[in-house]
């Protein structure tokens, strides 16, 4: 297998093309743009494609545009008058908050952080991405003046998809660059919490920081550059010099130029050669005084802040945050923007990221759960639990949880915390719209020995559901509520300690559009393996409304397991499908059993009728079950009727 790459190396995307494909040219009119082909790769690609395994992380990640500011406050200008930006990465952790590098923004760019806000970019995948960057790759120019440079503007139609927001930075820790509510752990500290209007992480949700920088697990960066293909060679006075070359001098190179003359494409780390994963180094200094633990991830400048993950141990097919991209290292990064993958390797230092326990600092005052679930019913995420802890008593990761119970626990992908009621009554605060007929549905078992009651219970004291709970099982209360009741309702339990989890509200003529993470919350990917693979989090690319649709792949089915679906009715299912192919769809019963019809696609929509189901439902699902290409499924309803 051949391994192709550019001169200049300033490109960083790999192009991932099927085997036989290898010698396809993909422009010939320049001979010198040259894409590594196939698995053999250099470190990044653009982060168009479905990816469940990084679904949840590639989402939150944004990038920030900082203005670069003269000692009185004024934005610098390049040579030409065009002003000037320098441009991190961060990571959504609550709705409103995001984790970047104290360095992007400190105190010489953001002298006073109520006036001088930031931007946050967000982008939303789109297939078209995984080629259609190649659009804006070319870099020209058509004069001798460097600075006049060119190069056709991305658009959706290339599947490059971008929001912005307006951000202001609220902590940043670290001596060197201006501390901001913040009583540095360590004086050379790098780590900054923004605060961003808008509640960017409510669209494109957030992660979780981690509570342990976890030995010998693997690392994942999802970051943003510019990708260019350029012939230079050093020395030349025009693209080498002032885009390749990196020089403290920023006026002098072209990555710093702003009023949009810069596109930031969407990548993503990927994997050295032979599938051999970047890997954690050494901590620097020794715990517990650490300021920094090296990786073989790699980047540029512009990758700084960018966040650094590994996998939760917890939660299959989620990452955690362990701190933002900070210190570039070795020959590799020798006066060049971006490090030279050809100078560089597997289990070498080439990037760190800011230690753990700074990481926690910086977001240890961090609470805007209820932004997240205003309006929007019960959302019990694992972040709003471990943070906010506003209704009960919790097992973040229980014990207790009935790890033989096959169906149930298959369809606990997301490892929602267990609150434990033991002889009680809880009330839950619930957002329920009057006049609307409202579902409600949770999971209850045993916290002990002993078996013990559960029932739910309405603001006029009316039993809407009630269920006895066994050790070593699981019992699933759902109950319709059909008339206004307040904004409350009330978990009671008699007997043994409960463990009640994934607590679900839902309106019962809503139409799921996925533009919020809690519409997204719970809707996964099942393999045609079904139980011998785990539920992953399902892929969600742009729709043309500039929301989310989900990317349903051939043989795979999309499960809704937090849509409060109730016994003893028939149902009213609607959705939209683009793509060709059969589909089925039905509900899987609390015993494993399955209801299932055929779901034809007529002009982009599908709507069938279920008959009552006397069993009560634990998810609905939709399977492409004869189709070429992936299907986007947008706007679902299960509307229950009697």
């Amino acid at each position: 297998m051949r391994r192709l790459t550019i001169r200049s190396t300033t490109i960083l995307a790999a192009l991932v093309v099927p085997a036989g494909c290898a010698d396809v040219e993909l422009m010939p009119d320049e001979p010198e743009f040259r894409v590594e082909l196939s698995t053999i790769h250099q470190y990044a690609e653009p982060a168009g494609n479905a990816n469940p395994v990084s679904e949840l992380a590639e989402m939150a990640r944004g990038a920030i545009l900082i203005p670069l500011r003269d000692s009185d406050g004024n934005q610098r200008t390049a040579a030409d008058g065009t002003p000037m930006r320098a441009s991190c990465g961060a990571i959504m952790v609550s709705p409103s908050y995001a984790v970047t590098a104290a360095h992007c923004v400190d105190n010489e760019n953001v002298i006073d952080p109520y006036l001088h806000r930031l931007t946050l970019e967000m982008y939303a995948k789109d297939p078209a991405l995984q080629t259609g960057y190649l659009t804006a790759t070319n870099l020209t120019t058509s004069s001798s003046d460097w600075h006049d440079f060119q190069h056709p503007q991305l658009t959706a139609s290339h599947g490059y998809h971008t929001e912005r927001f307006t951000c202001r930075v609220v902590v940043r820790c670290g001596d060197s660059w201006g501390n901001l509510n913040c009583v540095p752990l360590h004086p050379a500290a790098d780590v900054a919490l923004i605060k961003c209007d808008g509640h960017p992480g409510n669209k494109y949700g957030h992660i979780d920081v981690a509570d342990d920088d976890i030995d010998g697990a693997p690392v994942f960066m999802p970051w943003a550059h510019e990708v260019y293909a350029i012939d230079d060679e050093e020395g030349d006075g025009l693209f080498y010099d002032h885009y390749t070359r990196y020089t403290e001098n920023k006026a002098e190179n072209l990555h710093y130029f702003g009023d949009n003359r810069n596109q930031l494409v969407p990548l993503r780390s990927i994997p050295w050669e032979g599938e051999t994963s970047n890997v954690k180094l050494n901590q620097w200094p020794a715990p517990p005084n650490d300021i920094r633990r090296w990786t073989d991830l790699s980047g540029c400048h512009g990758t700084s802040g960018s966040p650094v993950l590994q996998p939760d141990p917890d939660v299959p097919g989620q990452w955690q945050l362990l701190g933002p991209a900070i210190n570039p290292n070795g020959p590799a990064w020798n006066n060049r923007l971006c490090a030279d993958p050809d100078a560089q390797g597997p289990g070498s230092a080439h990037l760190a990221y800011a230690a753990l326990r700074l990481t926690q600092q910086a977001v240890s005052g961090v609470n805007d759960c209820h932004e997240l679930t205003q309006g929007k019913g019960l959302a019990f995420l694992t972040w709003c639990w471990l943070k906010d802890k506003q209704w009960m008593e919790f097992d973040p990761f229980p014990e207790i949880w009935c790890l033989s119970c096959g169906l149930i626990d298959w369809l606990r992908f997301i490892n929602e915390p267990m609150a434990v009621i033991r002889e009680e009554s809880v009330e839950l605060q619930v957002a329920i719209a009057g006049g609307v007929g409202t579902r409600i549905a949770m999971l209850a078992t045993a916290a002990g020995d002993e078996p013990g009651t559960l029932s739910v219970v309405d603001a006029a004291g009316r039993v809407l559901a009630e269920a006895e709970v066994e050790p070593g099982s699981v019992a699933v209360l759902s109950a319709k509520l059909a008339e206004p009741i307040g904004g409350s309702i009330f978990v009671r339990s008699e007997g043994g300690a409960i463990g009640v989890t994934q607590v679900q509200v839902a309106a019962s003529e809503a139409t799921v559009q996925f533009t919020d993470a809690i519409e997204r919350l719970g809707v996964g990917s099942a393999s045609p393996d079904g139980l011998e693979t785990p539920l992953v989090p399902m892929s969600f690319v742009s729709d043309p409304r500039g929301g989310f649709a989900a990317l349903l792949e051939p043989g795979h089915r999309m499960i809704m397991t937090r849509s409060a679906l109730v016994g003893g009715r028939a149902w009213s299912v609607g959705f939209t499908a683009a793509g060709q192919g059969r589909l089925l769809c039905g509900f899987i019963l609390e015993s494993g059993e399955e209801v299932v019809q055929d779901c034809r696609i007529r002009r982009g929509r599908v709507a069938v009728k279920f008959d009552r189901i006397e069993h009560t439902p634990v998810a609905f699902f939709i399977e492409a079950l004869e189709a070429e290409a992936p299907i986007v499924i947008d706007d679902v309803s299960l509307i229950d009727g009697r």
